[in-house]
């Protein structure tokens, strides 16, 4: 690791059916949810860089060489699982660790920012909460909308559809609104 990058590592876990990390400190937590998940494949977003990686057999999965400033770090959830407790903590470098903490999760991601030679350490609890199940499709196959008519939703057919989403990146002091604005 270049001493001017932050690192990331990610323990994952998993917590057993029926119990809601939410209400519990971080060392009851590991406790109840000690089951390590591999496989699950994590994206640590930051300044010009995205990056896709598996945890292993131990669940866990690191980035080294991070650039320093804001991160997102977000999870593609396993099987049962929807829901997501994650307690986070900082070494900074030539500087104490501070304590791990709960952190915010939105949709399976969380936003940190590392400085210059810290590592951000999270460990990362997966569970089913009852009362909000896990995202399913909510499309159901079908033969379109043969009558045509406005309005009405179109069920998605038995043929695997595609969606390809290009990210542009506009020059420092670009105004999209400028009515001069020449986006070619």
């Amino acid at each position: 690791t270049k001493t001017n990058d932050a690192t990331v590592i990610i323990h994952k876990y998993a917590c057993p059916e029926g119990f809601l990390p939410q209400s519990n400190a971080y060392q009851g937590v590991l406790v109840k949810c000690s089951a390590p998940l591999e496989g699950v494949t994590f994206t640590l977003g930051g300044p010009a860089t995205e990056l896709s990686r598996d945890t292993d057999a131990a669940g866990n999965v690191s980035w080294e060489d991070v650039a320093p400033g804001p991160l997102f770090i977000s999870e593609a959830p396993p099987s049962g699982y929807g829901n997501a407790v994650v307690h986070c903590a900082t070494y900074p470098a030539g500087g104490p660790q501070t304590a791990f903490e709960q952190v915010p999760v939105e949709q399976l991601a969380i936003e940190r920012e590392v400085a210059a030679g810290d590592t951000l350490e999270c460990f990362w609890f997966n569970y089913a909460d009852p009362d909000q199940p896990s995202p399913t499709p909510t499309a159901t196959p079908g033969t379109g909308n043969p009558a045509g008519q406005p309005g009405t939703p179109t069920p998605a057919s038995d043929v695997p559809a595609s969606l390809v989403i290009t990210k542009y990146t506009c020059a420092a002091g670009y105004d999209l609104y400028d009515p001069d604005a020449d986006p070619a």
